[in-house]
């Protein structure tokens, strides 16, 4: 051991594998992508027959609305399905990489592992604070001796501006199904299109956390050879 590894303080947190979890995190991160490009498409196929009902090419009798109902619901369904198993799962990635930096230097990052969880659930503070514990758990990973000399790539500032939007974008989609039983078409309308807007930069956000994720899992298991064996 050099002597920066000894003279670091003593630390309450222990190691653990990262592997597997952040090969689940980023799974679950993808999939959920994934799903917000598929109800993107769908939604476009429900806008395009909001217009057809709009413009009385077709009636509500039509087999093409039952459809795009069911299809519409049914990706609702497996979208927040996935988004919960991969933000508890994601969440577990987060402590679980937080402490490992902890366990060697508690001073290679502000923010501890309870709180890097924690600041998710706090308002307010969870529009930049979250964001502030995955940016150390980043640096601390590349650098433990001088984090905050690590940059932080651009991939990050995107992360986070998407995600932001997304926090701010609450369409009704539950009434994009049910005007279609005789509601009024132009809030339908626009509310299929604030969902497409919503989905859309859901998927942006999957992207770049999805690389986040992978290449922390990638710095944590190829650190330098005196710390390296932590994270395995």
């Amino acid at each position: 051991m050099s002597d920066y590894t000894n003279s670091v303080p003593t630390s309450n947190y222990t190691s653990g594998p990262l592997d597997r979890l952040g090969w689940w995190a980023s799974a679950l991160v993808a999939l959920t992508g994934a799903i917000s490009l598929i109800a993107t498409l769908a939604l476009t196929g429900q806008y395009y027959v909001l217009d057809l009902y709009d413009r009385r090419e077709i009636e509500l009798s039509d087999p093409a609305i039952s459809s795009i109902e069911i299809t519409v619901a049914s990706l609702f369904v497996g979208f927040g399905l996935f988004f919960l198993a991969g933000g508890i799962v994601f969440l577990f990635w987060v402590y679980r990489a937080s402490a490992n930096i902890h366990a060697v230097d508690p001073s290679a990052m502000e923010i501890t592992p309870g709180w890097a969880v924690g600041w998710n659930f706090i308002p307010i503070a969870t529009l930049w604070k979250p964001y502030q514990a995955i940016r150390q758990i980043w640096q601390a990973s590349h650098n433990l001796q001088a984090p905050e000399s690590v940059p932080v790539p651009n991939l990050f500032v995107w992360w986070w501006t998407f995600w932001i939007i997304t926090q701010f974008i609450n369409p009704s989609w539950e009434d994009d199904v049910s005007v279609l039983d005789g509601g009024e078409i132009g809030e339908a309308q626009s509310d299929t299109i604030w969902s497409i807007a919503e989905f859309v930069t859901v998927a942006a956000a999957c992207y770049f956390l999805f690389r986040i994720i992978r290449e922390i899992n990638r710095v944590q298991k190829t650190m330098a050879s005196n710390t390296a064996s932590v994270f395995e």
